[in-house]
């Protein structure tokens, strides 16, 4: 019953592929299969509980939170990205119809991407992956979650050197979502509160 479901998870739930392709037709090709592209019975367990999981109405404001790639992402979920029939289970990127809940990637803050990560030009990696709405692979830094009931702001930090010491960090971009809307959509970065509650000790 909660506004805002929260999921905390280890690897990057939304689909990446190199080439792309309708699950009807086998899907495409998959960058890694170490994460949820190697699992996908599993995935399509988890979309029909987003799709059914509240007593059989679609389960609202789901945020999945994730690491281990240590790059930056902003991702919409849908079971299946490449096929624009929204209609039939397919998604379309221009409204974010389709999606059912949002991916915030969280990039490292020091250790380097992974260096066997395909770099495949930008405008291939966006025929492919329509969903991912934003990435950054070669900045560090750290992932700030803004929340209220309205929304779910991402922004992401990064710093300007990992080899020595170093307060120097700069903002680099913010993505949002807003209630009953689950579809990544660019924000501004969100203002520093007049008195924020103090730090946990």
């Amino acid at each position: 019953t909660a506004k805002w479901k929260l999921v905390g998870q280890g690897v990057m739930f939304a689909q990446l592929k190199l080439t792309p392709g309708r699950n009807a037709d086998g899907g495409g090709a998959f960058v890694n299969p170490d994460q949820w592209d190697g699992y996908q019975p599993a995935r399509e367990r988890v979309y029909s509980m987003l799709a059914n999981g509240g007593g059989g109405a679609a389960l609202s404001n789901v945020v999945f939170l994730t690491g281990d790639l240590h790059s930056a992402w902003a991702a919409d979920l849908t079971p299946d990205p490449n096929n624009p029939d929204v209609a039939s289970g397919g998604y379309d990127a221009a409204s974010g119809a389709g999606s059912r809940a949002v991916e915030f990637v969280a990039t490292s803050i020091t250790s380097p991407a992974l260096e066997d990560f395909p770099r495949i030009p930008l405008s291939a990696a966006q025929v492919a992956n329509p969903h991912v709405k934003y990435v950054e692979l070669d900045r560090r830094g750290y992932l700030l979650l803004d929340i209220d009931a309205d929304r779910v702001v991402g922004e992401w930090w990064y710093v300007d050197t990992v080899l020595q010491p170093s307060t120097g960090h700069v903002f680099g971009q913010a993505m949002q979502v807003r209630a009953g809307a689950p579809h990544m959509i660019a924000a501004t970065r969100t203002e520093a509160r007049p008195t924020p509650p103090p730090l946990a000790a």
